[in-house]
């Protein structure tokens, strides 16, 4: 009898906890739903969305953009809209509302985007500031700058949800590059008798008006011995900073095959004058891991990073604790030395990890020639693979070509800046090269023909009597790219 209990309970009670079980089950599923249906009833959704991102008002620069060899410089807004109706104006399927709007005229030609468009010699585009490269030349719009005038009309004020942020123009960043300054010589004799500042009087102030001004700087400056005024060894007294220091050049590169012409006295003689006025070096030093490092400097909340190696014979090598200059071998001056290559490359791969932005200045080339070499193109092309945003060239004394190679520029030479070389009108002629950077990019190169007067004094020239110095540049350009 307890046997037969104990096996009847066995059989009930399972058969109890199902139901109740179901029971409860079933009343929680309802309530449940009564519940959520309280809560929709009641504007409570237990799905919650997320919060939406407000609507903000900001401001976007466009620009008009031209093939980089284009000779207009500027176009007034009423041509704009002209061209805009007749399709011969082009801007992005995303831009075109924004521009329509500008030029309040009916857009025709679009292009999906920036990458695709591949401009003649005479096409135009109107690009949003921000998606520039140095594949583009930046025209004036009725004679303003979007890069530094007030009044610049091409801007569009938008109502945007999202993290894009306003064209704000205090955050543009001027770098002002110039090729040789080579103050010895004759140069010297006329500083003697016309003052110290007078090779840059025609440009300080122009040089001095960038954010960061860079140059090459190919004598050293001492009171140690008498300065010659013949022969190929080149020095000045201290008292020659004075136009460097009234053109505002913030970096100067020493890696040339001048710099140390009188040994390391008067090249240390001149790091210190350097460092009592605050300007900063590179590509020689006072030891070999000096002479090798990398300089930055902070503008505008961007770093900036700079390089600088000689490849020339007849300079004084950094090694170990002794003075000098940083010194590759490159063709056709030495057998190209790949370990010294690589070093420059692991250095310059070091410097981008710490800055937003590379320069590189390589003092290379043959003499006398518009055409740089196929050892500097791939140089060049290394540099700019590891980290290089822009690449300045020197030595040749004569201008040579430029490249835009992904997004990146190459100056490949800007020839003679200040020097006495009087005896061909190629080494009278140079470039000065503006550089504009915006938030993380390089967004455009221009640049301006000088011509060196009296042994000694650059001056801007106009766009005519500039015109045989830029026909070379292109001209060479298109031995180098296809984009020209």
């Amino acid at each position: 009898m307890v046997q037969k209990k104990s096996k009847l309970k066995k059989i009930i009670i399972p058969i109890i906890a199902a139901v109740f079980i179901g029971f409860f089950a079933v009343i929680g599923l309802k309530t449940a739903g009564q519940f959520k249906n309280v809560s929709l009833n009641r504007g409570v959704d237990t799905n919650i969305a997320p919060t939406p991102k407000p609507e903000i008002k900001i401001k976007r620069a466009y620009v008009v953009a031209a093939y980089l060899a284009n000779e207009k410089d500027d176009i007034t807004k009423e041509e704009l809209s002209a061209l805009a109706k007749d399709g011969k104006l082009i801007a992005t399927d995303n831009d075109k509302e924004d521009v329509a709007r500008i030029l309040k005229s009916e857009f025709q030609t679009t292009s999906p985007s920036v990458s695709q468009i591949k401009l003649t010699k005479d096409q135009l585009a109107i690009l949003r500031l921000e998606s520039l490269n140095p594949a583009f030349k930046v025209l004036t719009v009725d004679k303003k700058s979007v890069w530094e005038d007030d009044g610049y009309s091409l801007v569009a004020e938008v109502t945007k949800k999202g993290q894009e942020q306003s064209f704000d123009k205090s955050k543009l960043i001027k770098m002002t590059s110039v090729g040789d300054v080579i103050l010895g010589r004759t140069v010297y004799k006329k500083m003697v008798d016309k003052g110290f500042l007078s090779p840059f009087e025609n440009v300080a102030n122009r040089l001095a008006d960038a954010d960061l001004t860079f140059g090459n700087l190919e004598t050293p400056l001492s009171d140690a011995i008498k300065p010659p005024t013949e022969g190929m060894s080149f020095l000045v007294p201290k008292k020659a900073i004075e136009g460097i220091l009234a053109s505002g050049f913030d970096v100067l590169a020493l890696a040339n095959n001048h710099s140390t012409n009188f040994g390391e006295k008067t090249f240390k003689d001149t790091l210190d004058l350097l460092e009592e006025n605050k300007i900063e070096y590179v590509g020689g030093g006072r030891s070999e891991v000096d002479a090798k490092s990398y300089k930055t400097i902070n503008v505008k909340g961007k770093k900036f990073a700079f390089l600088n190696t000689n490849s020339i014979v007849g300079d004084l090598a950094a090694k170990g604790d002794s003075a000098g200059v940083w010194h590759i071998n490159l063709e056709p001056w030495g057998k190209i030395d790949q370990k010294q290559v690589d070093e420059l490359l692991e250095k310059l791969r070091e410097a981008k990890k710490e800055a937003d932005f590379a320069v590189v200045m390589v003092h290379w080339s043959k003499e006398y020639t518009h055409d740089p070499n196929n050892e500097m193109k791939n140089l060049a092309h290394q540099l700019i693979d590891n980290g290089a945003d822009l690449i300045v060239g020197t030595h040749p004394h004569w201008t040579q070509g430029i490249e835009v190679y992904k997004d990146k520029f190459i100056a490949y030479s800007l020839g003679n800046f200040v020097f006495d070389q009087d005896w061909s009108k190629e080494t009278k002629q140079g470039l000065i090269m503006d550089t504009i950077f915006y938030k993380d990019k390089l967004l455009n190169v221009s640049l301006a023909p000088v011509l060196i007067e009296d042994f000694h004094k650059p001056r801007i020239l106009d766009k005519k009597e500039g015109k045989v110095i830029m026909d070379a540049v292109w001209e060479s350009s298109k031995k180098i790219s296809k984009e020209f």
